[in-house]
């Protein structure tokens, strides 16, 4: 074995590039992608329809030409992939802390919210004739979803509101940490 051989470095480099491929898959679907969604739920169809098209189209190709461009100027200043290495590991931590830090501050956030529903609904009349309408709306539109709940005409005859299956699994979380 030696690192000399040619054989012994492309078998190398194919199997970081492989192990990198994975690693950078599954964080992205396992991760990413969850996350983005989640910004989504509280949102009303028209909201989604543009925030989805903002970060889907601008984000991230604004992330991918960002990243590209950062890869580019380090590797042009240092003149070598392994002296890169050491700044854009560098830059990768510092993107991972802004990352979580923006988690934490949307998870802040959505505890609010939260909070302010709840309220809101507490204070709301309780005779249920104006959101009946609103929810009939609703269900007209996601009547072919289901959730733990029953049918989603099911909750209008109950006078419920139709729950998300992210909304169930919130309620399922927060029972459990109570």
């Amino acid at each position: 074995f030696s690192i000399a051989d040619p054989i012994t470095v492309a078998t190398f480099a194919a199997t970081m590039g492989a192990l990198t491929q994975i690693v950078a898959r599954s964080s992205k679907f396992a991760l990413f992608d969850p996350a983005k969604e989640m910004v989504y739920i509280e949102m009303d169809e028209a909201e989604r329809k543009k925030g989805k098209a903002a970060v889907d189209l601008v984000g991230s190709q604004f992330g991918k030409t960002g990243a590209s461009w950062i890869t580019q100027g380090t590797l042009l200043l240092t003149g070598s992939v392994q002296d890169a290495m050491a700044i854009l590991g560098s830059v990768f931590g510092v993107v991972v802390v802004f990352w979580i830090a923006a988690v934490n501050m949307l998870h802040r956030m959505m505890q609010e919210y939260e909070i302010q529903a709840k309220a809101k609904k507490e204070s709301a009349p309780s005779d249920g004739k104006g959101q009946k309408g609103r929810r009939g709306a609703k269900l007209i539109e996601n009547s072919s979803s289901r959730n733990g709940n029953g049918t989603a005409s099911e909750q209008l005859l109950s006078n419920e509101k139709p729950q998300s299956s992210a909304e169930n699994m919130g309620e399922q979380r927060q029972a459990k940490m109570e």
